[in-house]
């Protein structure tokens, strides 16, 4: 049985959406309509602890996870080492973020209407010096490039791995040591 249990109904569009989502992600799943499958009926009850039918609910690693948004289950599935979303952005946080486990990396901002200030990069302790934040700021990059703003940094670790690329050196207008 696979590790992601999804608690739903096929007449259920949400329901439908999640399994588009899993099977575009290809993260082996297992489907439980509780309409017509009492016995998955009475385990989503267990979980909630009521009469209920609470879906759709996913149980993802002994995790209960109801109704997310794609972002969330993105950030679950990662999290349990089911999947990979890459680099993810979050303008609403305004951070672009690699979910790991126990704690996400990432790349906080500033912004205004016409430019982009990458101030901070946040590694997990345990992984600082394995590399990891050198590809983070180079996966950005692109991102970044993507939003078709003037960009600067002011991190000195992110200007420092900007200044080894040409391309980047160019792009955020970092003079090269020679």
């Amino acid at each position: 049985m696979s590790n992601v249990r999804l608690y739903g109904a096929k007449r259920c569009v949400k329901s439908r959406l999640y399994e588009a989502a899993l099977i575009e992600r290809g993260v082996p799943y297992t489907f439980f309509d509780v309409e017509i499958n009492d016995e998955a009926a009475n385990e989503l009850r267990l979980l909630y602890a009521d009469r209920d039918l609470q879906y759709p609910t996913f149980l993802i690693g002994g995790k209960r996870v109801r109704n997310p948004s794609l972002r969330e289950l993105d950030r679950t599935l990662t999290h349990e080492g089911l999947y990979d979303a890459g680099v993810v952005h979050e303008p609403k946080s305004k951070r672009f973020v690699r979910y790991m486990k126990p704690q996400d990396a990432f790349v906080s901002y500033s912004e205004s209407e016409t430019k982009i200030i990458l101030g901070h990069i946040e590694i997990p302790p345990e992984k600082r010096g394995s590399g990891l934040g050198a590809r983070l700021a180079l996966e950005v990059f692109p991102m970044v490039k993507d939003l078709g703003k003037e960009a600067r940094i002011t991190c000195t670790f992110m200007r420092k791995v900007a200044a080894s690329r040409p391309e980047w050196a160019e792009y955020f207008n970092i003079a090269r040591k020679s």
